[in-house]
Formats: C-alpha cells, structure tokens, sequence
C-alpha cells in the first residue's frame, strides 16, 4: 500500500464520520483544500472515483464508503496500538471517551469511575450521555455502556448484568385504585411509557407470573416519555405509573415519595454489556480502567 493511500483512508474514515471535508480537516489539521487535495491524488493513482464534487458540496462515492467501512476496523487497532506507545504502567494519560445512557450513566457509571479517575489525574474524561445507539468507530469512542441487545454482533461485548425494575406510582396515584392483585388490575391505571429515541414502539411492561411471563401493551398511556429520569418526575408528580429501573427509585421508595406496585412480579430488566471494537490492543488506560470499570459494574447492577 502507497503511504499516501493509507493517509487517504484516515481522512475518507473522517469525512464519512463527520460529514464534510471542511469538518474532517479541522480535526486532522488540514485545510480543505488539503484533504480535497490528497483524496485527488489517491483518485488518480487508484484510478477510482472517491468523491463527487459540486460548487456546494461534496459526497463519497460508494465505493469510497465500502472502503471506509472495510478499513474501520484495522484503523481502529492502528489508533489503540500508537495510543499504547505513550503511556506506561505507572502514569496513566490521555482522553477517555466513553458513551452510555443518560440514567445508566448518572447513577451507575459515573459514581464507578471516581476512584479511577481519582487515582490516575492525567486521564481525561470525555463522557457521552446519550439515549441513542453509539457507533464507537464514527464517535471515536472507547467503549459504551449498552442497554439491551447488540445489534452490532463485531462489537466485543463483556457482560456484567441486568437493570432490575420496580414498578412505582406516587402514594396519591396508588390511594385512587384498589390494590391490585394481577396485571390486569392495573388497566384503570394511568401509565406513563417509555420509548427510547433507539427504540422503534413504547417498551411494554412485563411480568413474571406463575404460567409465565405476560407483556402488557401501553396502548393509551397517560404519558410517554423518552428518558427514564422523565418518567420519575412524571411518576413522582402523580401523573400516573411508571416501570423504571430500580437504581433510580429506590431513594424515592425507601423516603415514601414512590410505592412499588407488584414488585413480586417483576421480570429481569434489559441486559448490561460493556462494549469495545477489538479485545486485544487496547491503549494502556481503557485495557486498566476496564480491569476495574467490569467487576465495579457487576456490584452495583446486582447491588441495585
């Protein structure tokens, strides 16, 4: 491979990335008209077309993208191995860049990342909250911490539990009904859903009954919401029931400000898994943090 070609590819990973040539100049340190420049070169040189090319704007060509998305992979392993080459046991550094849900990532992720942090200062954080999918090669990511199932089966995921649920409404919500006995019983309720911006419907509520598992449709919810933490503030101001995960509640359940309805008959929340694009070559501080970040996750998912 010419040198140049392979210089070509970091900025077709980029541009793809970020969208432009102008925003993936920027980040390389290029001017435009030097990423416009080496991509030309490499178009004559492979004797391929890269890019379309307009007054206004300019967009890979397919064949462009296929590259990008074939050569992701081992530009990735490049980053984490010239990462590596700086750091040495004893004075960890450099940027983090983490991604996970908001909820998950307020109350369980970050209060696991003090003591490394605390204990290794010259380690910048990057945390990204976001209810969305990350894509780790395109955000430059470390890794995630990921809800529920991988839709990306190359991603290297290392399990360390599940978000356990309690279903909660305010004391004035639960004084309104007749205490449920099943499922059905709370109908009349209102309920407030929940649809993730990933999530193509509103999660319906299940329960773990003695036949077996039955899901409830949230149909006509008195309110939908797209976080978790909305449908606390929702669930704490009386506007109906909510499932949520139990990390999140259980302040407001243990103070009285939320009761738990049905706990008996909670199911086991959605599968927690920490995510990386390889396993192997990892820089020095994601491979140590992730050697404490695991075990500390476990404890507090099962601890919740």
């Amino acid at each position: 491979m010419h040198e140049q070609d392979l210089r070509t590819l970091w900025v077709l990973n980029r541009v793809e990335a970020l969208g432009s040539f102008a925003a993936a100049g920027r980040e390389l340190g290029l001017t435009r008209a030097a990423v416009s420049r080496l991509i030309a070169q490499s178009e004559r040189r492979l004797g391929v077309r890269l890019a379309h090319r307009s007054t206004r704007q300019v967009q890979l060509t397919e064949r462009a993208r296929a590259l990008v998305a074939a050569s992701q992979s081992a530009l990735a392993t490049l980053g984490a191995a010239v990462a590596a080459l700086g750091e040495d046991e004893g004075a960890l550094r450099g940027p983090l860049r983490i991604g996970c849900s908001h909820a998950l990532g307020r109350h369980v992720l970050m209060p696991a990342l003090w003591p490394f942090l605390r204990e290794h200062p010259g380690v910048r954080l990057d945390l990204q909250l976001s209810d969305g999918l990350e894509d780790l090669l395109a955000q430059r990511l470390d890794f995630t911490v990921r809800l529920g199932p991988l839709p990306d089966s190359s991603l290297v995921a290392r399990p360390v539990g599940h978000v356990a649920l309690l279903l909660v409404a305010s004391p004035e919500v639960v004084a309104r009904f007749p205490p449920p006995q099943t499922p059905a019983d709370l109908r009349p309720w209102p309920a407030i859903a929940l649809k993730p911006p990933s999530a193509p419907v509103r999660r319906p509520w299940r329960f773990a009954m003695a036949g077996g598992e039955i899901v409830m449709p949230l149909d006509e919810p008195a309110a939908e919401v797209n976080s978790p933490d909305a449908g606390l503030d929702m669930a704490r101001a009386g506007l109906g029931l909510a499932m949520l995960p139990r990390y999140l509640v259980r302040d407001d359940v243990a103070a009285g400000r939320l009761q738990a309805v049905l706990p008996q008959h909670m199911v086991q929340g959605p599968a927690v898994h920490v995510c990386t694009t390889q396993r192997d070559l990892l820089p020095e501080r994601v491979s140590r943090l992730l050697q404490a970040l695991v075990p500390a996750l476990r404890a507090a998912l099962a601890d919740a």
